[in-house]
C-alpha cells in the first residue's frame, strides 16, 4: 500500500507561524536572546515544587541524562524563543512529577503494596495502530487506562472516573487548546484530548529515560546517552514507573492496568523485570507506511519549538529510531517467555478490530463481556478514521528511499509481516 497523500499536499509543509507567534519569537529573540534559561537550576524553579532539590539516590544519573538533553536543547535543537519556554515548561513538569511521586511514596508507603496484577501493555512501533487498539481496550469496564491529564500530573491519585473540576485537568485542557491553535496539523496526525486514554511514557520521562523526547526536539547527545544506559538505570526507571502506576491505581484497586507506549520497545527487559506477569501486545505495520507517518508527526511537533525542521534529517533520525528500537526489542524478547506476548498486525486490527481484541483476551485469558463489546462498537462509531482529515505523507518528503527503508527493516519485515 502506498503512503497516503502521494498525489496531495502533505500534512506537514513546514512550521506553521501565525502572526502572533512570529512577533513573540522576534521580540523575544531580540530583547532576551538567552531567556528563558535552560539549566538545572531554572528547571527546578519551573517545577514550582517548594524547596525543589535533586539530591536523592539515583539523582546523579538523572542529572547526567538531563545534562545531555539540555545540551541538545541549548544547541542542536535550534529552539526559538517560544520553543525555549515550551521545553522549560515540559522539563519543569518532568522534575515536578518526579519530586511529587517520591514525596507521595515517603508519606504513603502503603502505596507500594498495591497490586498491579497482570497489566496489559501495548508496545508496538509508533504509527502501527497502537492508538486504535488502546482506545478499544480502554472500553473494558475492568480496565484502568490513564487519561492524558492523569499521566501528565499523576500525584495525588486522581479519581479514575471523575476529576472533571480537578485543576490538573483544567490546566491540560488549556494547554491543549494552545497546542491545537499553533499546531493545526497535529489533530490530523494524532488527535489527543485531556479526558481520553493516553500513553504512559510521561511516567518514564520522570526518570528521563525515554526516547519520546525525539518527537519534540533534535536530541543527538541525549539519544547517545539513552542508548548507553546501564542495566541498573533501566531497572531503577521501571521500578519508579511501577510506583507511579501504583499511585494511579490507588483509588481504583481491582481494575487491570492497561497502557501503551512505543518507548517500551527500547527497554522490554526492564518492563518485564518490573512486571513479571505483564501481558504484552506488540503491533506491527509495514515500515514503508509507519516510518513516514512517524516522520510527519515528529516534524509537526518539532515545529512548535524550532523554525529549523529539516524533513530529510527527520527522516534519517526516524529510521534510526525504528531500527534501534526493533533490534533492542528482539534482543529482549529472546530472553522473555513467549507466552508473555501476542503479535498483532495493523492489517488484522483494521480489518476486524473487535476480533483482534477477542484474540488478545483469549490469549491472556481475560473475561470478554457483552458490555465491553458494546462499548467498543460505540467507541468505533464515534471515532471514525480520518474524522479530523487525512494524514498525508510520503517517503520522498523526508528524503527516504524505498529500497533503503526495505533494506534497513528487512529482518523485522521478514519476522512479523511475511
Amino acid at each position: 500500500m502506498a503512503s497516503p497523500g502521494r498525489d496531495a499536499a502533505p500534512t506537514f509543509a513546514g512550521p506553521y507561524r501565525p502572526l502572533s507567534l512570529r512577533i513573540a519569537n522576534a521580540l523575544g529573540g531580540a530583547l532576551a536572546p538567552n531567556l528563558p534559561r535552560l539549566d538545572v537550576r531554572s528547571l527546578l524553579r519551573a517545577s514550582e515544587v517548594p524547596d525543589a532539590r535533586l539530591d536523592s539516590a539515583g539523582d546523579s544519573e538523572f542529572i547526567d541524562r538531563l545534562d545531555a538533553l539540555l545540551a541538545d536543547a541549548n544547541g542542536a535543537a535550534r529552539l526559538t524563543h517560544i520553543g525555549r519556554w515550551i521545553v522549560r515548561a515540559r522539563l519543569g513538569n518532568v522534575i515536578a512529577n518526579r519530586l511529587r511521586a517520591r514525596q507521595w511514596m515517603r508519606e504513603h508507603p502503603a502505596t507500594l503494596g498495591i497490586d498491579v496484577d497482570r497489566p496489559l501493555f501495548i508496545v508496538g512501533q509508533p504509527r502501527t495502530g497502537t492508538t486504535l487498539l488502546y482506545g478499544l481496550l480502554a472500553q473494558d469496564p475492568q480496565a484502568r487506562a490513564p487519561r492524558l491529564w492523569e499521566v501528565n500530573a499523576p500525584v495525588p491519585p486522581p479519581l479514575p472516573d471523575g476529576g472533571h473540576d480537578d485543576p490538573r485537568r483544567m490546566r491540560c485542557v488549556r494547554d491543549l487548546a494552545r497546542v491545537h491553535k499553533y499546531l493545526p496539523g497535529l489533530a490530523i496526525a494524532h488527535d489527543v484530548h485531556a479526558d481520553e486514554p493516553d500513553e504512559c511514557y510521561p511516567l518514564l520521562e520522570t526518570s528521563l529515560l525515554s526516547p519520546t523526547f525525539f518527537l519534540y526536539l533534535d536530541i543527538p547527545s541525549y539519544w547517545t546517552r539513552l542508548k548507553a544506559a546501564s542495566g541498573r538505570e533501566v531497572r531503577a526507571t521501571y521500578d519508579f514507573f511501577r510506583q507511579q502506576i501504583q499511585i494511579l491505581l490507588a483509588r481504583s484497586e481491582g481494575r487491570r492496568w492497561v497502557s501503551k507506549s512505543p518507548a517500551h520497545l527500547c527497554f522490554l527487559d526492564g518492563l518485564v523485570a518490573a512486571f513479571p506477569d505483564a501481558c504484552i501486545v506488540m503491533t506491527h505495520r509495514e515500515p514503508l507506511e509507519s516510518i513516514p507517518s512517524l516522520c510527519s508527526l515528529a516534524a509537526i511537533i518539532r515545529s512548535a519549538s524550532s523554525d529549523h525542521v529539516d524533513p530529510r534529517h527527520v527522516g534519517d533520525v526516524t529510521l534510526d529510531w525504528f531500527v534501534e528500537a526493533a533490534a533492542r526489542a528482539e534482543r529482549a524478547r529472546a530472553a522473555i517467555a513467549p507466552d508473555r506476548f501476542l503479535d498483532l498486525t495493523y492489517a488484522r486490527l483494521v480489518a476486524d478490530p473487535i476480533g483482534a481484541v477477542r484474540d488478545i483476551y483469549a490469549r491472556f485469558d481475560f473475561p470478554f463481556t457483552r458490555l465491553f463489546e458494546r462499548r467498543m462498537n460505540d467507541w468505533l462509531a464515534a471515532n471514525a478514521q480520518h474524522r479530523r482529515g487525512v494524514h498525508r505523507y510520503t517517503l520522498d518528503q523526508f528524503g527516504l528511499d524505498r529500497d533503503r527503508v526495505i533494506a534497513a527493516t528487512d529482518a523485522y519485515r521478514r519476522r512479523y509481516l511475511s
